[in-house]
């Protein structure tokens, strides 16, 4: 039993209420506009590290916690987790530095096709097709301490997929990004968030530890470890609004107004995305 401090309840609290945050793209551009949801400015990125360090935030990786389940090591008192999704060249270039001179971790989720340089599954929402990290990039953050996950092989839209197509974004990706980082991979993110419990299945047959989805887990963190709830940090998002994400339960909201969304829609586990991403872009700014 791994204990720290006198009041293992208080602990055992503590640690299944750590948030996950869901980042993108860190754009270079200033502050960013809520039509580029997924594009965070610099400044605006800067801010939130600020805010989360006034209030006592220590960023982990997921590693990190299952290090911790094993008794291996403590985590700090208030953590949190930082994702970013889709591998972005502007995460290396903008956001790893400043995370460096906090002595910070992240999680970043990349494509393990070596062959894919560019985003080419939003072009809808970007204005061109952004570049994303490339073998170097990676290598340097993994040896820095972040924790480099998969994205599937070329982020496609797994639940539409047959099942070796599947099988073959989840398993093959780890195995790529493995042999390129020289370590385990022991996070997924499922591309557009979209899981079900066959997904969950692959993914644990592969060998990752974790999965990450957006909208659809659990608000109590671990509490299914293969559908990790995380919370989206669009662009445009005001203090006021990180602040409630930050300090209130704001994902047990969140869970409870996706359950009402869900019964209304009768929506399937895989496509709730899509129809809870358009009720967030709606409330997103306060």
């Amino acid at each position: 039993m791994i204990v720290i401090g006198d009041d293992d309840k208080n602990i055992n609290k503590q640690y299944n209420n750590i948030k996950v945050l869901m980042y993108h793209k860190i754009i270079d551009e200033g502050k960013s506009t809520s039509s580029q949801w997924i594009s965070v400015g610099r400044e605006e990125f800067r801010k939130h590290l600020m805010l989360l360090d006034k209030w006592g935030f220590t960023p982990i990786t997921f590693r990190d916690y299952l290090l911790f389940m094993k008794g291996q090591i403590p985590l700090p008192k208030k953590p949190v987790i930082l994702t970013f999704d889709d591998g972005y060249e502007e995460v290396y270039k903008i956001a790893f530095p400043m995370l460096k001179d906090l002595g910070w971790n992240a999680v970043v989720f990349v494509i393990g096709d070596p062959k894919i340089k560019i985003d080419l599954w939003n072009n809808k929402l970007l204005t061109g097709n952004p570049s994303l990290l490339n073998s170097d990039q990676i290598i340097e953050m993994h040896e820095a301490g972040l924790e480099i996950g998969s994205h599937s092989m070329s982020h496609l839209y797994l639940p539409n997929e047959p099942y070796t197509n599947a099988w073959y974004e989840i398993s093959w990706s780890k195995d790529e990004l493995e042999l390129l980082i020289g370590s385990s991979i022991q996070s997924f993110s499922y591309p557009y968030g979209a899981v079900n419990n066959h997904l969950k299945q692959m993914v644990k047959i592969a060998g990752y530890k974790i999965g990450c989805g957006v909208y659809t887990g659990p608000p109590k963190f671990g509490q299914d470890i293969l559908d990790i709830r995380r919370i989206t940090i669009p662009g445009g998002t005001s203090t006021v609004n990180f602040a409630f994400k930050m300090l209130t339960p704001y994902e047990y909201y969140e869970y409870a107004g996706s359950k009402v969304l869900h019964r209304k829609n009768g929506n399937s586990n895989a496509n709730e995305f899509e129809h809870s991403r358009k009720k967030q872009k709606q409330t997103e700014l306060i």
